[in-house]
């Protein structure tokens, strides 16, 4: 059971812990402790944040951004700033995935997210950050996936920018560009059979044969522009009143790519799509799903409200 509170950090904290579930504890330098469940938590410049397999913790900021953390996390929090009402937060993500949400923020304000090889920089939106471990004989990974509005990212001298439903890694070091749909697959709205199980790779899946892929069943990470063109022709789908024709194109990305970066904000996208379709029931059900694969997801909110709509508990 997560336990959740609403409060902005101290003034002189960096962030605030504000809900934690599992074994969550905070170090600085060879000390440790494990912070109480039932009391906001404030850190300081100096210390990390370490989520254990399967916890999570949620912090608050300065400039009022929320940080969802997930499990085997390190994260560390620094605020700066020129006077009392100015502030930047830098996140610093050592390994581990967080998913941040950044209000709109006053002109010259910021949000950073830093890893060991890039730099996101934001000023109000959603997106998360993944840093992932190499195997042996390569090189760590970053991975950024952007779910509203447009974030910077910078490696060494070069800035790129990433608009919603766009992802980036540094294995690549190419972010992903956004794709029109194939000219075939604009003539009309077809009709998609219902999806049970979200996120399964199907056998036979049209043109999935070919692609390579990793130990999961996953893609090699070449595969991220196919992911990205599947996921803008969905949501321009959805966009233009199409939600079968969006169903079908992110029923194919979540078949295919299982273990996309994108997976979520497919998920959250296919929600909305069968909503357009007027079955209470069938939204509830996908609610129920999303909620259930992501209890701290970025949709939590949405998906909550769907669930109870065809008059079914969470």
């Amino acid at each position: 059971m997560a336990v959740v509170f609403r409060a902005r950090p101290l003034p002189d904290a960096a962030a605030q812990v504000t809900a934690l579930q599992g074994a969550v504890e905070i170090a600085a330098g060879d000390a440790t402790r494990s912070p109480p469940s039932l009391a906001l938590v404030p850190l300081t410049s100096g210390e990390e944040l370490r989520t254990g397999e399967g916890a999570m913790a949620r912090a608050s900021l300065a400039t009022g951004a929320t940080v969802e953390v997930g499990p085997s996390t390190r994260v560390r929090f620094t605020p700066s700033g020129a006077g009392r009402d100015r502030f930047d937060d830098v996140v610093a993500l050592d390994r581990g995935r967080i998913s941040v949400d950044v209000p709109p923020l006053p002109a010259g304000v910021t949000l950073s997210v830093r890893t060991a090889d890039a730099v996101v920089t934001v000023h109000g939106t959603r997106f998360s950050v993944e840093r992932r471990p190499g195997a042996a004989g390569e090189a760590a990974e970053t991975r950024v996936s952007v779910v509203e509005g447009r974030v910077a990212v910078r490696r060494g001298e070069v800035e790129r920018f990433l608009s919603p439903g766009e992802a980036w890694s540094s294995r690549d070091d190419e972010p992903a560009r956004r794709q029109d749909p194939p000219a075939e697959e604009q003539r009309g709205d077809a009709q998609a059979p219902p999806r049970e199980q979200d996120g399964a790779a199907r056998e036979g899946d049209e043109g999935g044969a070919g692609e390579p892929r990793g130990a999961r069943g996953g893609p090699a990470r070449a595969s991220l522009a196919a992911e990205n063109e599947l996921l803008q022709g969905a949501m321009e789908a959805r966009r233009q009143g199409q939600p079968r024709r969006a169903i079908e194109r992110l029923d194919r990305l979540l078949g295919r790519y299982p273990d996309s970066p994108l997976a979520e904000i497919a998920r959250v996208e296919r929600l909305r799509a069968i909503g357009m379709l007027g079955d209470k029931d069938r939204t509830a059900a996908e609610a129920r799903r999303y909620l259930k694969d992501y209890p701290r997801g970025f949709g939590h909110e949405e998906a909550t409200s769907a669930s109870r709509a065809g008059g079914a508990r969470p």
